[in-house]
């Protein structure tokens, strides 16, 4: 652990039947404000750690996840496997997040994340979109409805079927005077 209480290191033995071996070791590095910035994985190859998955993590000054990247280790050094690029509005609230993976040259597009919200804060629309290698295409989105007092009462989700949205699950919440959930109920 650092001087702040972060978990720097942790280990993991297995039972040899008479001795416990390492196995895997994750070495874990924080900033200033605690937020941890990057992971490294490795393993036990009988004499040695070996590295494994590296992963470099990027914070706004107020917390919000701006980038996730992971790497591999392959021959003797780190490669891209997989981005993931978070962008957030005034209030700090996620509006997008993308995942990309490396194709040996350049990060292409995996999939989207779309987060709307209402006027309280309220995750009111979701959508989740794919990359066909040429064009984004929806593939599934979800509506919430609010109470006045910000309770969830209702989330619809619909699904792409190529051609149309299609609804697909929907959840209904009732609760009571005191804000206690007391029916929930999957349509």
């Amino acid at each position: 652990y650092d001087e702040n209480g972060n978990e720097t290191e942790w280990i993991s033995q297995v039972w040899d039947e008479l001795n416990w071996i390492n196995n895997y070791r994750w070495i874990h590095t924080f900033d200033g404000n605690g937020y941890q910035t990057e992971w490294i994985s490795q393993q036990w190859d009988g004499s040695d750690w070996l590295n494994q998955t590296q992963a470099i993590i990027t914070w706004e000054a107020n917390g919000n996840l701006i980038q996730f990247l992971v790497n591999d280790w392959i021959a003797s050094a780190w490669v891209g496997f997989r981005r993931e690029i978070s962008t957030d509005d005034a209030n700090g609230n996620r509006t997008e997040h993308r995942y990309e993976k490396w194709d040996g040259e350049n990060w292409i597009n995996d999939s989207q994340w779309f987060y709307t919200y209402d006027a309280n804060g309220n995750e009111s629309e979701i959508r989740y979109q794919k990359w066909d290698g040429e064009n984004w295409v929806g593939n599934y989105q979800g509506f919430s409805t609010f109470d006045a007092n910000g309770k969830l009462t209702v989330k619809q989700y619909q699904t792409w079927d190529g051609a149309n949205w299609v609804n697909d699950d929907r959840y209904l919440h009732t609760y009571d005077a005191n804000g206690n959930e007391t029916e929930y109920q999957r349509q």
